[in-house]
């Protein structure tokens, strides 16, 4: 996460914070696709 944070000039905790709501994201979204 250090050498993300520092590449995308932001902190380890806004990057963890971003990584953890896109995740969320994805899986509400795959869940959905999933359901029939």
């Amino acid at each position: 996460y250090e050498d993300i944070s520092e590449i995308l000039g932001t902190s380890v905790g806004a990057l963890k914070a971003s990584y953890h709501f896109a995740a969320e994201k994805i899986r509400a979204e795959l869940e959905t696709e999933i359901k029939p």
